[in-house]
């Protein structure tokens, strides 16, 4: 296990254990949230919608936190706009993957589901 790492609003992270989603920091809880979130990241799924969930440190890397729903879209909160716009520009970059194409939420999800299951 390793420490949080330090970030702040605009930063870009990996989501998942092998760094399956590029995302940019929207928002740096003080301590970890309801949901249990350390920030709020805005990210592209895979059908190019910007998407805001919370995230948390699991001590290695960076996780979606389960929540009930899939998140919102970025695009229809004035608040998020700004990140959103650094979420798109810096896309066309890096690409959304270091291998390959991003998966979805719902498949990274489900296989969280299943590895903590056993299988």
């Amino acid at each position: 296990m390793t420490e949080m790492p330090k970030v702040s609003l605009g930063d870009w992270v990996w989501i998942g254990e092998k760094d399956e989603v590029r995302a940019v920091v929207c928002k740096v809880y003080e301590s970890i949230n309801a949901a249990g979130g350390n920030i709020e990241v805005v990210f592209l799924d895979d059908r190019n919608r910007a998407i805001n969930l919370d995230v948390e440190w699991t001590g290695n890397n960076w996780e979606f936190v389960n929540q009930g729903d899939y998140g919102g879209y970025a695009d229809r909160y004035i608040r998020l706009q700004p990140y959103v716009r650094i979420l798109r520009s810096g896309q066309n970059d890096v690409g959304r993957k270091r291998k390959g194409m991003a998966k979805s939420k719902r498949e990274l999800m489900r296989h969280r589901s299943l590895k903590s299951r056993g299988r």
